[in-house]
């Protein structure tokens, strides 16, 4: 690292990144109740069934190099410039393959007359702008420039939020297209600007091919792993705008971005501890369990608490949001049961990355994609949104459990090998 200020600790980073997740979450909702105002749930619906076809897609850019970084950094911090260099030159390679693989699926699957528009300005600021701003946080992560990192989760949704404002003083009431167009251009203005914080920070990094083949190898399974994480988060909203309604995308959208923001502090937590778990990887699965129980219990607990508020709280989203989405009420209540279930899932995926279990990891969170839409295929079309709740929660638990085994495998295996 050439320039970089002094390391913070996992304390001050964890709080560092609570109250800028904590700062993201209430831009988060701010943007999410402004745009749903503006749009309706149908807009809105279409917007998400977009935005969920490249949410996915997108972790294809970069070729999973973003999470081997921090791991990289973390335990040879000289090797900074070099690593990132590496990290960068793939994402851009990558990025607009990707962006134009998104936009020929996103035509493909979604129905006729979502609008060349609003798939093109998504694609882009999905697939070939947002990985630049990840990228860039996950450099801050792995030399615990947390501050910076923070400040990396907000830069977008400030932006966006900006933007969404301006479009709509001057526009009124939007649609999803005029929406995508302002989208992208936030998405720009974010990367430029954290992008320049983090250089004058911790200073340039230096392009090299040196070592990439290697990196690509293994940064692929950790692609692939994302990619199925986010299929199973998000392929059934584009398979219930296929084979529902836009409307009802809007409304099952609603539910699960209440969940997503009930968890940001479990997730605030897990991305300040991961330098440390991958430092204690180095020393067997045993010893990175033990590091994320240590780190985990906290947001265990709160997990916990919030799954009581998100159930008792449920009808305050019809009074946020207005009366058109009433029907996201009763599918909150059924979502509300996630946090606990996320939080030690994501731990245990933690520990698997952390212990070089990336291809487990990988396959575990392939399997759960594949029940995922193979479920949601099957369900929707018969039975509608309510086939997309049950298989949510029945995929995550089914996942946690194999995600238990391989963490007990692995510490029975490596007892075997010591003895």
């Amino acid at each position: 690292m050439s320039a970089a200020g002094k390391p913070e600790s996992s304390a001050s980073g964890t709080v560092a990144l609570s109250l800028g997740l904590v700062v993201r979450g209430a831009l988060q909702a701010a943007l999410f109740v402004v745009l749903a105002r503006i749009l309706g749930p149908a807009e809105l619906g279409l917007f998400t069934a977009v935005l969920s076809v490249m949410s996915i897609l997108c972790h294809f850019t970069g070729l999973g190099t973003g999470i081997l970084l921090v791991r990289d950094i973390s335990v040879d911090p000289a090797a900074y410039g070099r690593v990132l260099g590496r990290s960068v030159l793939l994402t851009a390679v990558t990025a607009l393959p990707v962006a134009a693989l998104g936009g020929v699926i996103a035509f493909v699957l979604l129905p006729p007359g979502t609008g060349s528009v609003l798939i093109v300005c998504v694609a882009l600021a999905e697939a070939a702008v947002t990985p630049f701003v990840d990228l860039a946080g996950r450099a801050c992560q792995s030399t615990k420039s947390f501050r910076l990192m923070a400040g990396a989760t907000i830069a977008p949704i400030a932006a966006r939020l900006v933007f969404l404002c301006g479009l709509g003083v001057t526009a009124g009431e939007a649609n999803a297209a005029q929406w995508s167009v302002a989208y992208l251009f936030a998405s720009v203005v974010a990367c430029a600007v954290i992008w320049w914080l983090t250089l004058a920070r911790l200073g340039r990094p230096t392009p090299a091919w040196a070592g990439a083949p290697a990196a690509i190898r293994e940064g692929l399974h950790v692609a692939i792993s994302n990619v199925a994480i986010r299929a199973n988060a998000d392929a059934d909203k584009a398979i219930l705008a296929r084979f529902a309604s836009a409307h009802d995308v809007g409304l099952y959208a609603v539910a699960q971005r209440f969940v997503e923001l009930a968890i940001i502090p479990i997730l605030a937590a897990l991305e300040s501890s991961l330098p440390g778990l991958f430092r204690s990887g180095h020393a067997g699965i045993g010893s990175a369990l033990r590091a994320a129980v240590l780190a985990g219990r906290v947001p265990l607990a709160y997990a916990c608490v919030a799954s009581i508020v998100l159930f008792a709280g449920a009808p305050v989203l019809e009074w946020i949001l207005g009366e058109p989405y009433r029907p996201a009420v009763d599918v909150l209540r059924w979502l509300s049961v996630l946090p606990p279930i996320l939080c030690a899932r994501y731990f245990l995926r933690g520990i698997l990355l952390s212990a070089s279990r990336v291809r487990l990891s990988g396959a575990i969170e392939s399997g759960g994609a594949v029940a995922a839409i193979a479920s949601n295929a099957a369900g929707i079309p018969l039975f509608g949104w309510q086939t997309a709740i049950v298989v949510k929660i029945a995929v995550e638990a089914g996942m946690l459990g194999c995600a238990l085994l391989a963490v007990a495998r692995g510490i029975r295996r490596d007892a075997g090998t010591a003895s």
